[in-house]
């Protein structure tokens, strides 16, 4: 890369980069700015910093045309261009290797095919996608929306609105907090701990596992998977959920005040170790139920089955 182009990359609206090259550019940035970045494969590391600009260097791949990099109103716009053609042709390729810092204020989005990602210290909230590639996510604040196809989740200390989803990639989530955390599953475990106090988990012939702080509002629902919970379960504090030929175990706080509706269609099990109620079945066909309540506390745990099993127990 000559004086020339670099120069250019940090006084005009654009600039862009040959193939095969090393890049090491800037562009001034707003603040709390949007910054979107785009490649194929290869790797990707984002980190935030106190700075008002956005700084990439590393080195595209041979294969590659161009890296644009620009401006656009409050938006700088990092994306490598590549010939048209096949994606999956790229699938073994070397890849880009770009390390990118943003202000840490910035809204981010990336997506990528083949890449891996790490990003922390972005502040602004991030979106995030991927259809092969790892992500892997430290210290992220605000609306937060990271999805993947055959990748994994990795993430801890996200604080915000939180929503993870895989297809056939696991989801690892550490001491995330916020008003609310989704996890989203296909194929993929989920293993997640959380202060969130409303959590929704939907799960598809996986296991999820997830260890709760005090929640007011808890939503499941799962599909020939397994959910183990363990929680505390607020006064006024809700429970929702449906399972299909999957399992639902729920361990409360010693002493759980709540009423319980457990309904069985299409057969169930149910597995009670918080009282000495029992289920009961109709006299004729498969339905059946188990419904008490501990304590005098307006919390309600609803669950209903298809084939399923829910157990209720304490810590």
């Amino acid at each position: 890369m000559n004086r020339f182009l670099i120069a250019a990359g940090l006084l005009s609206l654009s600039t862009w980069c040959l193939a095969g090259e090393r890049v090491d550019l800037s562009l001034e940035a707003k603040a709390d700015g949007r910054v979107r970045v785009e490649h194929i494969s290869g790797q990707a590391v984002i980190k935030g910093w106190d700075k008002n600009q956005v700084k990439v260097f590393g080195e595209l791949d041979e294969r590659a045309e161009k890296l644009v990099f620009e401006r656009d109103g409050n938006e700088i716009i990092v994306k490598v261009k590549v010939p048209q053609g096949n994606w999956h042709e790229w699938k073994n390729a070397k890849g880009d290797d770009l390390q990118i810092f943003v202000p840490n204020q910035s809204l981010l989005t990336y997506d990528t095919v083949n890449a891996d990602l790490r990003a922390e210290g972005v502040y602004g909230g991030v979106e995030l996608s991927s259809v092969n590639g790892e992500i892997a996510v430290r210290d992220i604040k605000g609306r937060i929306r990271i999805e993947t196809v055959n990748g994994g989740i990795d993430s801890a200390g996200l604080n915000g609105d939180i929503k993870l989803s895989s297809v056939n990639g696991e989801i690892k989530d550490k001491d995330s907090q916020g008003p609310e955390v989704r996890y989203e599953s296909v194929n993929g475990e989920v293993v997640a701990s959380s202060s969130a106090p409303r959590v929704k988990v939907e799960n598809v012939t996986s296991e999820v596992k997830l260890a709760l702080d005090k929640v007011e509002r808890l939503s499941i629902q799962t599909v020939s998977g397994d959910a183990s919970i363990s929680l505390t379960l607020l006064d006024d504090g809700e429970i929702t959920g449906s399972t299909v030929s999957g399992g639902v175990d729920l361990t409360f706080q010693k002493n759980i005040s709540a009423r319980f509706d457990l309904e069985g269609h299409a057969g169930g099990r149910f597995t009670n170790h918080l009282s000495d109620d029992k289920m009961e079945k109709t006299k004729y066909g498969p339905g059946r139920w188990l419904k008490f309540r501990t304590g005098d506390s307006p919390a309600k745990v609803r669950i209903s089955t298809v084939s399923g099993r829910i157990s209720l127990s304490s810590k």
